[in-house]
């Protein structure tokens, strides 16, 4: 997992309220695309799938 720059650092990055930021990375958090270290830090999550390949009639491998 990557982390992810702080809301106060995104909010300036894009020139936006970090209370914007904030509800947006919520939302996100709420919709499991990023989720929220134990110590505050956000972090991307992996796309659903990914790190799996499969074929059918084939064992799946796991990476």
């Amino acid at each position: 997992m990557r982390d992810i720059p702080s809301g106060r650092a995104l909010a300036e990055q894009f020139g936006v309220s970090h209370i914007v930021v904030r509800g947006a990375l919520d939302l996100l958090v709420r919709q499991k695309v990023i989720s929220r270290k134990s110590n505050g830090r956000l972090s991307a999550n992996p796309p659903a799938g990914a790190g799996s390949i499969s074929r059918p009639g084939a064992a799946t491998i796991q990476s």
